[in-house]
């Protein structure tokens, strides 16, 4: 059995929310939802940053654009698993967690935002995103 790697949420920082009203205006038309995970490694402190990126568009027009920061602390026994002196690995089950964690915080994030605007009744949908995990991810250690 594999040894599980322990983390905690440890912060979350939506960085950027914007509404664009004026291309919402055919609402019969569907919307198309385009969602974009990036990662970054911390090795003094073991942090993994998730960067949950979210634009909805209509007909090809932006509708709502979302970014959302969020920071993983791996337990310090745990991180002696997936670091050594060159590299840290992050194993892509962990990644498709901390992704699926960032996606539904965002998700939250932009209901409460978009209350009192054309876009209240918007829900962002549940996304499976394990399946875009198929490798873990490296991140180089600058020496």
């Amino acid at each position: 059995m594999e040894t599980p790697i322990l983390f905690k949420f440890v912060k979350m920082d939506l960085t950027q929310f914007a509404t664009f009203e004026a291309g919402y205006t055919d609402e019969s038309a569907q919307l198309e939802i385009y969602n974009r995970f990036q990662f970054a490694y911390n090795f003094n402190d073991h942090l993994v940053l998730c960067k949950t990126i979210i634009e909805v568009t209509k007909q090809e027009k932006l509708l709502i654009k979302a970014e959302l920061d969020c920071m993983f602390q791996i337990n310090a026994e745990s991180a002696v698993l997936i670091e050594n002196e060159k590299e840290a690995v992050i194993p892509q089950g962990l990644l498709a967690q901390f992704a699926s964690l960032a996606y539904g915080s965002l998700r939250g994030a932009i209901y409460i935002k978009a209350t009192n605007t054309p876009f209240s009744n918007f829900i962002l949908p549940p996304n499976d995103v394990a399946s875009a995990f198929t490798e873990p991810q490296i991140f180089k250690r600058n020496l």
